[in-house]
C-alpha cells in the first residue's frame, strides 16, 4: 500500500521533475567555457602563424633581392601588409632588426622588444648599425601586441602567456637574413 507523505520536505526530496535542467545547468558553461576557450587559443595559433609567414616571405623577399635596398618603413609596411589578421598592425607591430658579429657569433642578447602602444617607436638608426652593409647577417625580430578576443576566457593559458595590464598577448617572431654584397 502505498502512502502519501504529507511532510512537504519529503515530497519535495521524491519528486524527479527538474532533473533535466540540474544537469543541464551544471555542465552547459563548463562546456561554453572550453568552446570558448578552444575559439581563443586557435585564434591565438591563426595570429602567429600569419605573423611568423608575414616575416618570413618578407625575409625571403630581402634574401632573393625582390626587395633590393629596403627602408625600415617598407620592411614593416610589407609585413602588416601580410599579416592580415591584426588591425592596426602599423601602430602596434614593432620591428627590431640587429646585426650579428661575424668574428664572435654572439647573438642580440635580452627578449624581443615588445613595447606598450603608446611609446613611439625608435628611428631605425637606434635600433641597428646600418643593415645594408655587405655581408652581414642581420636578426630581424617582430612583436605584435593582440587583444583576447573574449576577457577571462585563458585560465591558466593566460596567466602563462606574456601579457601587459590591458589584457593584450604578445606575439613574437625571429628571422635573418644576409647582406650580400651587390
Amino acid at each position: 500500500m502505498i502512502r502519501a507523505s504529507k511532510n512537504p520536505v519529503a515530497q519535495f526530496l521524491r519528486d524527479e521533475r527538474g532533473t533535466a535542467s540540474v544537469e543541464f545547468v551544471l555542465v552547459v558553461p563548463f562546456m561554453l567555457y572550453l568552446f570558448i576557450m578552444a575559439f581563443e587559443s586557435g585564434m591565438l595559433m591563426i595570429r602567429n602563424v600569419m605573423l611568423e609567414r608575414a616575416l618570413d616571405i618578407t625575409m625571403r623577399e630581402i634574401r632573393v633581392n625582390i626587395l633590393p635596398n629596403p627602408t625600415f618603413a617598407e620592411v614593416k609596411a610589407k609585413i602588416c601588409e601580410r599579416a592580415v589578421v591584426f588591425s592596426s598592425c602599423t601602430s602596434t607591430l614593432v620591428v627590431n632588426m640587429e646585426t650579428v658579429d661575424m668574428d664572435t657569433w654572439i647573438m642580440p642578447a635580452g627578449s624581443i622588444p615588445c613595447m606598450n602602444r603608446p611609446v613611439p617607436i625608435k628611428p631605425p638608426e637606434e635600433l641597428y648599425k646600418n643593415p645594408t652593409d655587405p655581408n652581414e647577417v642581420v636578426i630581424v625580430r617582430a612583436c605584435i601586441q593582440a587583444k583576447i578576443i573574449v576577457a577571462n576566457t585563458f585560465g591558466y593559458l593566460g596567466r602563462m602567456l606574456p601579457h601587459d595590464a590591458q589584457g593584450r598577448y604578445w606575439l613574437t617572431s625571429v628571422s635573418a637574413f644576409v647582406n650580400e654584397p651587390s
